[in-house]
């Protein structure tokens, strides 16, 4: 059970991130603007980007993907963005991350249900929806 629930938290987390740096370019967020994307990032929503472009947009991915983080421009990582907004990626991502925020609550549930409340078990109990939330 606890490896359902190890599982599903880092996932939930993972697939919400990069929206924030895609979709939200806000100056409060804290992070470099589209860090995820001038790392080159293999998310979920860089998957399904690839897998839903035509190969054209494919080979230019690809090609973007085997630069040096030195090597990628602003105006690479705008067409990845831009990329990831035209194929539904970042809606993909958010749509997977609310799946698994579900699934992680699902398991905590199943798994610490039964323990007595405790501020400790409210803070883990409370991290799938706050990655939604967060500033």
């Amino acid at each position: 059970m606890r490896d359902a629930v190890s599982s599903a938290y880092p996932v939930t987390f993972l697939s919400i991130e990069p929206k924030q740096t895609v979709a939200e370019q806000d100056a409060t967020y804290g992070k470099e603007l589209n860090g995820d994307l001038y790392e080159a990032k293999r998310t979920l929503m860089l998957i399904h980007a690839r897998r839903m472009s035509s190969s054209a947009d494919r080979q230019t991915l690809d090609g973007f993907l085997t630069l040096t983080r030195e090597e990628r421009t602003a105006e690479h990582v705008r067409w990845v963005a831009d990329l990831l907004r035209r194929q539904g990626s970042i809606d993909y991502g958010r749509t997977m991350a609310t799946a698994m925020a579900g699934a992680a609550l699902h398991e905590f549930a199943a798994a610490y249900g039964a323990l007595p409340p405790s501020r400790d078990k409210s803070f883990i109990a409370a991290l799938p929806t706050w990655v939604f939330t967060r500033p």
